[in-house]
């Protein structure tokens, strides 16, 4: 037996031992998941920086703090989340009482992107846990010392039995999506979310595929563009641009094109200084392939502010492209990095044409005044998420789900949705047996009869 089928057999048998469906052993599970972080903070930074160059201000402020607001969330609000829900029964059932009781799937496969690893860990596995689950952690390859780092943590902090972390080698990596779970999330990249869903098909187990994708950001004649800059600039060179909620191009109304530019230059000079590569707030790109492909998009446009590089660090400083054309390169596919290309657009049809390009994003975010324009854009596209005068704001919000729509994904979580997720709502029926009507049963003596009941019945379905 391969090492990740024993991994699994050994998570099913915990999971069949029942020892996961307390509300007890759930709230242990959450309250070692928070010491787990507290106790390793410095660890965490370290490790992530190492790996992909991660400023300490990206690391604490996207991923520690994050993952430790959303196990936190779960404690409090778990009793709650775990009791059957009472819903009413239509008359012709009557006397019976019915209820949904949320029950764990099962054995969970986590997959994890490298760009947010430890958000992409902890805050799924908080999720599964609270709903009961076991869960086999697959780490991001590209990123080693967390890897390592959090195989190492979690034997120490969680229940062994329902919680492993595997990084398959050699032949073992096909292994790993041959195994039967009862569930499998998945964070990463479009092309390996269609082979997770293939593999997840042989086995007819549910996915929740948390991919990317071209994240526009409308801008309205009427938009403030100070504001406006100050919140694109902020959200968009987080770890880099290595974001797939972040703005991936501009689409602004030829009208203030000009002046938004500026803007966006004046910004990213405040922000991060005359050499970004000093900033503590700005991160490097993951590895040198990601290095070269991303260096090799500054070309398909005049570059307003940034461009710099520097090979020995994995470093490209935070970048605005103007004059950009839609079948550039850089127009292509998500730029997962530090550069922003800026579109302009005369009307709503030209907005459309150009989001059909890329289907349906991960986010849609706008800057506007108007409300009515902000809600007619909103109402004629389709995307995960929407900001209105926000850009990832929706992530730190426990009661609003997260998740993409077509090829930016499927399923969602955070908070109670991610409880509700990782559980299967199950429906409950219980009828008395001290009122038994032997006319509901066979058999029937006559046409008469059976007219009489088919009377009945759509008396009562009414």
């Amino acid at each position: 037996m391969s090492a990740v089928a024993q991994h699994v057999a050994d998570l099913k048998a915990t999971f069949r031992s029942g020892k996961t469906r307390s509300y007890e052993w759930r709230l242990h599970q959450l309250e070692q998941l928070v010491k787990l972080i507290d106790e390793n903070e410095e660890k965490f930074v370290d490790a992530l920086k190492q790996d992909s160059g991660k400023s300490e201000f990206s690391a604490f402020a996207g991923e520690i703090l994050f993952v430790r607001a959303e196990a936190m969330h779960a404690i409090k609000h778990l009793k709650k989340w775990m009791k059957p829900k009472k819903v009413g029964s239509p008359l012709f059932l009557w006397p019976c009482k019915s209820k949904i009781q949320p029950t764990p799937y099962g054995v969970m496969l986590i997959g994890v992107a490298w760009n947010f690893p430890l958000h992409l860990t902890i805050g799924p596995l908080a999720a599964g846990l609270a709903a009961g689950n076991t869960a086999l952690i697959k780490p991001p390859s590209m990123s080693p010392a967390y890897s390592a780092l959090i195989e190492e943590l979690i034997p120490q902090y969680l229940d062994n039995d329902a919680v492993r972390v595997h990084q398959p080698q050699g032949p073992d990596r096909d292994e790993l999506l041959r195994q039967k779970y009862d569930l499998i999330l998945y964070t990463g990249s479009y092309h390996v979310g269609q082979i997770v869903m293939r593999a997840a098909a042989e086995h007819l187990t549910p996915v929740l595929l948390e991919l990317g994708g071209k994240n526009p950001c409308v801008i309205a004649e009427d938009a403030k563009l100070d504001a406006t800059a100050n919140r694109i600039i902020d959200a968009k060179f987080l770890n880099a641009g290595q974001v797939c909620v972040t703005v991936d191009y501009i689409l602004v109304h030829e009208s203030i094109k000009d002046a938004l530019v500026a803007k966006l230059k004046e910004k990213v000079e405040y922000m991060f200084g005359d050499n970004p590569k000093e900033s503590l707030a700005y991160s490097r790109i993951i590895n040198s392939h990601h290095y070269e492909r991303i260096k090799g998009l500054l070309s398909d446009g005049d570059i307003v502010v940034g461009g710099q590089c520097d090979p020995e660090e994995n470093y490209v400083s935070p970048t605005v492209l103007d004059n950009v054309s839609l079948d550039s390169e850089v127009m292509k596919d998500e730029i997962f990095g530090p550069i922003l290309p800026v579109v302009s657009y005369k009307n709503k049809q030209d907005i459309l044409d150009i989001m059909a390009r890329y289907g349906k994003p991960l986010c849609l975010y706008i800057f506007t005044e108007n409300t009515a324009f902000a809600d007619d854009l909103i109402n004629s596209t389709e995307s995960g998420s929407v900001g209105i005068n926000s850009i990832m704001l929706h992530m730190p919000n426990h009661d609003l789900p997260f998740g993409g729509v077509g090829e930016s994904g499927m399923g969602q979580y955070h908070g109670k949705y991610g409880f509700d997720a990782m559980s299967h709502m199950r429906p409950i029926v219980n009828k008395p047996t001290w009122l038994d009507i032997k006319q509901s049963y066979p058999p029937i003596a006559d046409r008469d009869e059976l007219d009489q009941r088919k009377k009945a019945m759509r008396f009562l379905m009414k």
